[in-house]
């Protein structure tokens, strides 16, 4: 957890990222992550983008915990 905290802190890492590491999922104004859909379901996390502008498109890109890392 310290090292998620710590990534957040020096802005590798979005607090929504963070979230969806922490707790499973993350829900932002574009809708909901859920990162540990994969390790329930064997399934990974899709985004639907019909409906969606690119940037809630990347914003929902952003919170999930392997893209979520700013580099």
């Amino acid at each position: 957890m310290r090292d998620i905290l710590q990534a957040v802190a020096a802005g590798e890492l979005s607090p929504e990222a963070a979230e969806a590491q922490l707790s499973g999922y993350a829900t932002v104004d574009a809708g909901r992550f859920d990162a540990a859909r994969q390790q329930r379901s064997g399934v990974p996390e899709a985004i639907l983008a019909t409906g969606k502008t690119p940037a809630e498109i990347v914003t929902l890109a952003e919170t999930s915990p392997t893209t979520g890392q700013r580099r």
